[in-house]
């Protein structure tokens, strides 16, 4: 079974059964032992480097450039390998290491566990005209960028079940992303025109196109749009745009006077004739699907199973036990917490678990030596009885979660704000799998 049980009984009623709706999903992906060995194939030579890629869990590298799987290929670095002292320039699969955004192919032209020469080399890169920077890699988790389930969510549908789909606000308008054939948007975007901003950071930008349809939608369908408060709105396809958004630079924005986008690559997108602030997702049709769930309430009972029950979680378990050996060897002292969120949908009750560990400010990257371990899980209750699954939603620090029902089932899913990658927000099933995603741009740095 997917699930796991604390308590007897069976559910019953009319309530919705998560055994009934959703499929029997992987066994629980724990770190295994041979973690070490599974990076050895997150790394690959690229142009000019060593023939053989070694494991670089605890070490610090250069990095001289990064990209997702949709984006433009790497650069050719065979230019390093010609530096005095020459570089062994290769790629990491970055999902392979703790201290690495996930979901990234890493282009990296040294590595070492020696901090002062990997900075020696850094000036070495920087000088021969390369805009490189010094990151520690962290630890190997045993995953790849195509078994970890972040980048896994990038890769499922755009268009969510139900016909939800994700919605965005830019300056007075709702936008819908498109779910359109890659070669008729290649086609429609083609058209001329200006692009024009869209909100005062010019985040988004976006030109008009002669299309009346696109996808599933044409000029005058009407949709229901749902904000992240629950508060829904009618509104109106009035036409279509090629939309370009992301996360820019800090740089950019202190331009103040930009006048092309920058970040982000044209999508196709419907603009709605309506505002309505932290848009989610839009329904086709007169009827809101998706819902942001009433809050509810836990018996002391049922709070004290659901803390027991997450106290012995096989999968917590093992990343608190990781995160206790890397603090004592810091040496840092670690935090540990629990926060639970519960909700009412239907006959049922639901709890939102995250678990956290971490140390100072949980700051784990740019160089920073904290750790930070978060886990979100979808409980369901039936008096003691809990049903989970077999393992945890992993995000970072700096990604949030926020729950819904998206499209009208009666089963709890998450919306996932995803950082650093340019896959934007995926919503998540009580299972832990991806269901649909929309991609946006990431130009930034945290650091």
């Amino acid at each position: 079974m997917w699930w796991m049980m604390l308590g007897c009984g069976m559910l019953g009623g009319g309530e919705p059964s998560l055994e009934a709706e959703i499929p029997d999903p992987p066994a629980s992906k724990e770190v295994p032992a041979d973690a070490s060995s599974r990076a050895l194939d997150a790394a690959t030579p690229v142009a000019g480097a060593v023939p053989s890629a070694p494991d670089l869990a605890g070490q610090w590298v250069v990095v001289v450039a990064s990209a997702t799987e949709a984006s433009p290929a790497l650069p050719d670095l065979s230019a390093l390998t010609t530096l005095d002292p020459p570089m062994a320039p290769m790629v990491l699969d970055s999902s392979a290491y703790t201290k690495l955004a996930p979901c990234l192919k890493v282009a990296i032209a040294a590595h070492t566990t020696d901090r002062k020469a990997i900075f020696a080399d850094l000036k070495v890169v920087r000088d021969a005209g390369f805009d490189a920077y010094v990151k520690p890699v962290g630890e190997a988790t045993g995953l790849l960028n195509t078994t970890d389930d972040r980048c896994l969510a990038g890769r499922a549908p755009q268009e969510c079940p139900g016909g939800v789909m994700f919605a965005e606000t830019w300056g007075e308008h709702v936008y819908v992303p498109v779910g359109f054939r890659e070669e008729e948007a290649e086609s429609a975007l083609k058209e001329a025109g200006a692009l024009v901003a869209l909100d005062e950071d010019k985040r988004a930008w976006a030109r008009g196109l002669s299309l009346s349809q696109a996808g599933s939608l044409a000029k005058g369908s009407p949709m229901t749009v749902t904000s992240g408060a629950g508060v829904s709105k009618s509104c109106t396809v009035t036409r279509f745009v090629g939309l370009v958004r992301g996360q820019p630079h800090f740089g950019y924005l202190q331009q103040g006077d930009a006048t092309e986008p920058g970040c982000g690559e044209p999508i196709v997108a419907a603009e709605l004739d309506c505002a309505l602030a932290d848009a989610a997702f839009a329904t086709k049709g007169s009827t809101a699907k998706s819902v942001v769930p009433a809050a509810g309430n836990l018996t002391d009972a049922q709070r004290a199973s659901v803390l027991a029950f997450l106290e012995g979680f096989p999968a917590w378990v093992a990343r608190k036990k990781q995160a206790e050996e890397r603090a004592a060897a810091i040496p840092a002292k670690l935090e540990t917490k629990v926060e639970l969120e519960a909700y009412t949908l239907g006959q049922a009750t639901w709890v939102h678990a995250r678990v956290t560990a971490l140390t100072g400010e949980g700051i784990d990257y740019c160089g920073m030596d904290e750790i930070y371990e978060s886990g979100s899980l979808i409980l369901m209750l039936d008096g003691e009885l809990i049903k989970a699954p077999l393992d945890m939603l992993w995000v970072s620090g700096l990604e949030t979660v926020k729950v819904y029902d998206v499209d009208g089932d009666g089963v709890l899913e998450r919306r996932l704000e995803r950082f650093g990658d340019d896959f934007g927000p995926a919503v998540i099933d009580a299972r832990n799998q991806p269901v649909c995603h929309t991609e946006q741009g990431y130009c930034d740095s945290p650091c």
